[in-house]
């Protein structure tokens, strides 16, 4: 019989390295924004922001200012404003 160098394959589920943003992910849902929308405002890859959204990327502080933005373009009309802190660490 012979040695097969083959490994058998196994995806073990990765566990995020960060926290997820849930109160982010919240506010989407309220406002209507999707991660392909929030993607274009950033400018980052959809796959990039789903990532971040569920705790295996980071957001950088700029990304956090144009998120704040968007949902702030949201939620004037209604009377809210949120602050980046609200968003993101909370």
């Amino acid at each position: 019989m012979f040695k097969s160098n083959l490994k058998p394959r196994s995806k073990a589920i990765q566990k995020p390295k960060y926290p997820g943003y849930s109160r982010l992910k919240g506010l989407m849902r309220e406002y209507g924004i999707t991660v392909v929308g929030m993607s274009k405002v950033i400018g980052r890859a959809t796959s990039t922001v789903s990532k971040a959204n569920n705790g295996h990327n980071l957001y950088d502080s700029m990304d956090m200012v144009n998120i704040q933005k968007l949902i702030n373009s949201k939620a004037e009309p209604m009377g809210k404003k949120y602050t980046i802190d609200e968003i993101f660490y909370s």
